[in-house]
Parts: structure tokens; sequence; C-alpha cells
């Protein structure tokens, strides 16, 4: 004999896509991310679905202010590398796209252009790229 307990309430609150607690509705319904990109961040970044739209918003927000990114460019970004969202704002994505900027002498285009092609880049930590460019600027002559 089940008990007889009532889990409407929970049911719509899961279901309620007007929500803006909860991360999926925000990476579907704010981002416009396409349902290909929602199945990748399920399958391969599930965790991202943990966080708040706030915590998301505020690295979705740095990317764009630090490269004039448009709403076309994110979707781009977190289609092929969805796990940048798990790094921190502050700790990781910001001293890399420094690091970046000032090491390749880059503009915000310039910049741009790279992560749009290569967004991994951001996954890479300052120490291991300081060893990259170090090799290609001190022993190449890059």
């Amino acid at each position: 004999q089940q008990p007889n307990i009532d889990i409407t309430p929970l049911l719509a609150n899961s279901n309620d896509q007007n929500n803006p607690d909860i991360a999926y509705f925000y990476l579907r319904d704010t981002l416009g991310l396409s349902e290909e990109t929602m199945w990748k961040i399920t399958l391969d970044a599930g965790s991202l679905l943990g966080m708040t739209p706030r915590n998301l918003d505020k690295k979705v927000s740095l990317l764009r202010r630090t490269m004039n990114l448009s709403d076309e460019d994110v979707r781009v970004i977190l289609g092929k590398q969805p796990a940048l969202l798990h790094y921190s704002a502050e700790r990781n994505l910001a001293p890399t796209i420094l690091f970046l900027v000032r090491a390749l002498d880059l503009s915000k285009g310039e910049l741009r252009g790279m992560i749009i092609e290569c967004p991994s880049i951001l996954g890479y930590s300052l120490e291991n790229l300081k060893k990259k460019f170090g090799f290609f600027f001190n022993t190449l002559r890059f």
C-alpha cells in the first residue's frame, strides 16, 4: 500500500518554464540554446543544470563584456564548449582572458574571433598557458 502523497506542487514547479530559478530554462530560454546544445550540456556537463541562473549569467556577462559577444556568439561558444560555464568568472575566466589579451596584444575583436574558433582555450590554467606561450615566444621565436 503506497502512501497517498500529493506530488503535484513538486511536478508543477519542475515543469514551470517561466521559473527564473531553474538553470535549464535560463540556458534554453534566456540564452536561446538549441535543443542539441541542451542535450550536450545534459550529457557532458550536467552539473551546470544545478547552478543558479544568476551564477551562469555572471559568467555569460563577463564573456559578453570582455569580447563584445552577440547572442549568437554566446550560443556558438557554449555549443562548442559548454563546460566553460563551470569555471569561476573571477578566478578562472577573467584572469585567462586578461592574460590572452596582454600576452598576444589582442583587441576585443581579435580575442572574440579566437575564442569563437577555439573556446576551449579558456579552459587552460594560467600556468599551462604561460608555459605554452613561453615555448612559442622563447624557443620558436614566434
